[in-house]
């Protein structure tokens, strides 16, 4: 068995950003169709510890 979350996508889009004197300003959003499913493979070093 894989090792992998997978997350359903649905109505996605992106949004470029500006960020000025501390504020940030994000520009119209752009939809990006065909976007169906995002799948991360995890990453890091597994630590053990106890409570």
């Amino acid at each position: 068995m894989e090792n992998k979350v997978s997350y359903g996508l649905k109505n996605v889009h992106y949004a470029r950003y500006e960020v000025k004197d501390g504020l940030v300003t994000f520009q119209t959003p752009i939809p990006l169709p065909g976007a169906v499913e995002l799948t991360n493979e995890p990453r890091g070093d597994l630590i053990e510890f106890y409570a």
